[in-house]
């Protein structure tokens, strides 16, 4: 098989593993409803789920009839499916059940003219139950129907304009959970048990992830800090924050929706500085734990050099001096919900965290 037509099979299909269903019982945010009901609006959502999975099927199967390059290129440029269709909204007003969108404004979109062919991605919508009116006349304006449910584009549109709520301002770029299609955002808050952007993230996550995240969840609010959804991760772990001040970071290395819960190795990074004097004993028990996170491994400091690196950590552990680089030192890997504590505590007392 081609290379290139093996990356774009892969990145339609681990997006449509990204889309999670709609439950079947579901309560919308009534701020987003509209003139739809509830029952209206949740079919609509799930009836566009189902039509975005329909199209990275076909896709999948003659990815070249989409556009999708021929090239080496970036993952971002295999994201066709959503930057088009995010694209059209965001430059676009919708009436109706017709979406009319401006063409001076999409073609500075940034994310439609890094796409090379979009006429072949208007072809696949059409195929799929799009009608595009003056797309190919170059018409100021152009306008999107979807005639066999008129409620997609309505859902479609209210997702995308959720983000004008300061409230829901996602970080989604990186890790796609605007292209997943999550639910959770349109979910009446009052239904849910942790702040959106928990339930996003912890929707994907294996289950000894999840069991340790609400136990860190508990003891973070403890200390005052939470999730904060504009800034929701570091080094793809859950960010708990208060102010500029960061709490244990705990996750399992995922890069993508789509392999967070194949990634099973949960793991946990801190710097150790202060509790090498202090709290000898306690730091000695949790080195028999995670045994890896404390060897030298900085070439540099155990090269014999006595210029000092800024990254540095020098210390003594069971009689042994330990030169190690604090950006790539102290990683605890097989972090379980039986021994975080142990680094919990050693953590809080290194920073200060009452």
């Amino acid at each position: 098989m081609n290379e290139f037509v093996q990356f774009a099979k892969e990145h339609v299909s681990g997006r449509k593993k990204e889309i999670l269903p709609i439950p079947d019982v579901f309560k919308i945010d009534p701020k987003y409803l509209g003139e739809l009901s509830n029952n209206q609006f949740s079919d609509a959502f799930h009836s566009l789920q189902k039509l975005v999975m329909d199209i990275y099927d076909d896709a999948y199967n003659s990815p070249y009839d989409w556009g999708y390059p021929d090239f080496k290129t970036t993952d971002g440029y295999y994201n066709r499916v959503m930057d088009f269709l995010f694209a059209f909204v965001n430059n676009g007003v919708y009436n109706s059940g017709t979406l009319t969108v401006n063409r001076k404004m999409l073609c500075a979109d940034k994310n439609f003219k890094r796409h090379k062919k979009p006429e072949l991605m208007v072809s696949g919508f059409t195929k799929m139950g799009f009608v595009f009116d003056g797309f190919i006349k170059k018409t100021e304006n152009f306008n999107i129907t979807y005639p066999g449910n008129s409620h997609i584009l309505v859902v479609l549109c209210t997702y995308l304009k959720i983000h004008a709520d300061s409230s829901q301002s996602w970080n989604w770029n990186a890790l796609g959970y605007k292209c997943a299609l999550s639910y959770r955002y349109i979910e009446d808050p009052m239904t849910q048990e942790y702040e959106t952007i928990f339930h996003v993230l912890m929707d994907y996550a294996p289950e000894k992830l999840l069991e340790i995240q609400r136990w860190l969840h508990a003891e973070a609010g403890k200390c005052g800090y939470k999730l904060d959804p504009k800034d929701p991760q570091e080094k793809c772990m859950m960010l708990y924050k208060k102010g500029s001040k960061r709490f244990l970071l705990v996750g399992n290395g995922w890069t993508k929706l789509s392999e967070m819960s194949t990634q099973t190795v949960i793991k946990s990074k801190v710097i150790f500085r202060r509790v090498f004097e202090t709290h000898k004993e306690q730091v000695e028990r949790l080195a028999l734990i995670f045994p890896d996170a404390f060897k030298s491994n900085c070439r540099f400091c155990d090269s014999g050099n006595e210029k000092k690196c800024t990254m540095r950590v020098s210390y003594e552990l069971f009689g042994k001096k330990h030169n190690n680089c604090a950006y790539n030192s102290f990683w605890f890997t097989g972090v379980t919900l039986d021994n975080i504590g142990e680094l919990l505590e050693l953590f809080k007392i290194e920073n200060k965290i009452k």
